[in-house]
Parts: structure tokens; sequence; C-alpha cells
């Protein structure tokens, strides 16, 4: 982000950072070789471990991101099956995986929904092995691809939103990848949330007044790569069991 909007990557990428995945389910092609950025649209709203906590969770989000990290080992499995991408001790070409959460409780609760599952297709390099982590203790690390779960959507129109409205947050979460982004969230309502954006060179009569920069974003991914939706990964939400 910057003072007259937003830039996404360098505009020869595409050349320089392949994540050579294509991923079909259900008969729906989702991931793409030739696109690097992706927002995937949740409509459920977000929720508590517990009554005591300040944190949230968002258990769509989790879901589609758990089905999101076996799609991509299955794929990269394939590729080291058909001999596409190596993995031996001369050349390990297994990309690296992270996941980046808002809030500390979804971190924690996408770790117990894939609690057994292996994923020996993507890096296990001790500073590339899977991680998943909040914005803040992800500062200065990278992976391949990067999963990003925004985790809010609040019912009503009382609510804080101390945790996505800092672009510094932002600038961290959506800056970590070298081959893939993958942005998991409400569309509708991080479209209306708005922050106070700096100017990146600190002059303040630039600075953006309630920039609506989750839309700005949204509509750039709209343009450069590829809108989904939850129901793309997981299915349509059961009701009353049914």
């Amino acid at each position: 982000a910057n003072g007259k909007g937003l830039i996404v990557g360098l505009s020869n990428q595409n050349d320089l950072k392949q994540h050579n995945l294509l991923i079909k389910s259900n008969g729906i092609t989702l991931i793409e070789p030739h696109n690097h950025i992706y927002f995937v649209n949740c409509t459920e709203y977000e929720s508590s471990l517990d009554s005591e906590s300040s944190s949230k969770i968002n258990k769509q989000e989790a879901d589609v991101i758990s089905k999101l990290l076996k799609l991509i080992n299955d794929q990269y499995g394939n590729m080291i099956e058909s001999g596409e991408i190596r993995k031996d001790a001369k050349k390990d070409e297994r990309k690296s995986i992270g996941v980046i959460c808002t809030y500390r409780d979804q971190a924690r609760h996408i770790k117990n929904s894939i609690k057994g599952m292996k994923f020996p297709n993507v890096s296990s390099r001790r500073e590339e092995r899977l991680i998943i982590n909040t914005v803040d203790d992800f500062q200065g690390d990278e992976r391949d691809i990067i999963l990003v779960s925004m985790v809010r959507n609040p019912r009503g129109d009382r609510y804080s939103t101390e945790f996505i409205d800092q672009f510094e947050r932002i600038n961290v979460a959506l800056s970590r990848a070298r081959c893939m982004l993958v942005i998991v969230g409400s569309q509708e309502f991080l479209s209306r949330s708005s922050i106070n954006l700096p100017d990146i060179n600190g002059r303040k009569e630039l600075d953006r007044h309630s920039f609506p920069v989750y839309k700005e974003i949204i509509r750039t991914i709209q343009v450069k790569g590829k809108i989904l939706q939850a129901t793309d990964f997981i299915g349509e939400v059961k009701k009353n069991g049914k």
C-alpha cells in the first residue's frame, strides 16, 4: 500500500515466482499456475472459543484453509510422482507453506483442525516448515505459499477492529508470500471496513483517512488474480442437520 493506492507484487513476478499448481475439486478449477493471488469469500460469522476470550475464530475459514492445505499437498504429491518436481537429497523442489491468522485462537483452531494430517509433499526444511501463526509472530518470516485467515465477520454493528485496521499488520500479512498468496475472509465485511493509511514517505498531508483498503485489495485481486467462494472448497453449509 502507498499514498496513491495499492500495488500487488512485481510486474515480472509471474516469470520469477512459479508455484506450478493446477488444482481442481468437484469439477471446478480452483488454483491455476498463471494466477498468483486469490481471495476466498467466506460468509459464515466469526465466533469465540469461549466466553472469556476476546480472541476470535472463524470455523468456515479454518475449514477452507484445512481443505486447501490438503489439496496443495496432494497436487504436489502427484507432481513428485510424475517427476515434474524433485524430492531427493540432491535437489528438494518442494514449496513451503505458511498460514497467517489475525487472531491467535484462529491459529490454534486451524492447528487442531489438521491434527494428525501429514503434509509430506511440501517443504519440511526446518527454516521452511509448515507454520501456522499470528501476523505479529510472522514478522520477518516468508514462505513460498501464504494463506491468510482474516477471521472477522461479526454479527451486528457493534465490534472493534483493532486487529485488522492497522496498516502495518496488513503489510506484513500480504507481503510474506514468494509465489502465491491466498486471502480467506468475508468479502462483504472487509469491503465495508476502512483504515487510516499513512503516506509511505511520512507526508502527513498525503495520509488517506477512512481508506477502504480491503475493498481495493479485493478489487485488485478481481483484476490480477481470482475470486473464489468457500463453497468451492467445502461445499454448502448444512443447516439443521440436513
